[in-house]
């Protein structure tokens, strides 16, 4: 019997490694494609600002392939979207996943025991190191373009208040946006101009 438990776990490793690397090879594809299709272009852009929110919210949540919502604003700006618009839908929907992701994790707390070794060894930390992890929140949320999630699901897990995680946050999420957004589109104008 456990033979046979070990080999149906090898096989949905397998079955998992093999997914990704599918989702991988479409998404790369799909990107190529983009590139040299003015059809597809459209259709990314023709969404409007609400295109752009959902947009977000999908990339806040995107774990496998992380991609900055920033690099498509020259699409999203080339189709008549306002710059200032489209920046504030990025932070919102981005702000949005991250706190599903945050309240994900909140749950969880609720349904750990005290009896789980590495939940008592991260409530230690949590006690001995209170303001820590929240000032790497917000320098994760600058500077590291990752999901946040990485951080935040642990965050509710050890019982952090929504009070205080979520503004770090908005305001990492404001910063990282908004650094990216205009390097972005000056990285565009500068290709732009010089051909």
């Amino acid at each position: 019997m456990n033979i046979l438990f070990a080999e149906l776990k090898n096989s949905l490793k397998l079955r998992h490694i093999l997914l990704f690397i599918a989702i991988f090879v479409f998404i790369i594809w799909l990107g190529y494609l983009a590139q040299g299709s003015s059809y597809i272009q459209s259709l990314i852009v023709s969404g409007g600002y609400i295109g752009v929110f959902l947009f977000s919210v999908a990339n806040g949540f995107n774990v496998f392939i992380p991609i900055v919502p920033a690099s498509f604003l020259p699409a999203f700006t080339a189709s008549g979207l306002s710059v200032n618009i489209t920046i504030l839908l990025f932070i919102i929907g981005t702000t949005l996943a991250d706190s599903i992701g945050f309240f994900l994790g909140k749950i969880g707390h609720r349904y750990t025991t005290k009896e789980h070794k590495i939940v008592a060894y991260f409530k230690n930390l949590r006690l001995r190191y209170k303001k820590a992890p929240l000032i790497l929140l917000f320098f994760w949320a600058v500077f590291v373009p990752l999901p946040n999630e990485i951080l935040l699901i642990p965050l509710g897990l050890l019982g952090y208040s929504a009070f205080r995680v979520l503004p770090i946050t908005l305001l990492g999420n404001t910063l990282f946006t908004a650094l990216t957004s205009f390097g972005v589109l000056s990285i565009f104008k500068f290709l732009t101009s010089s051909i």
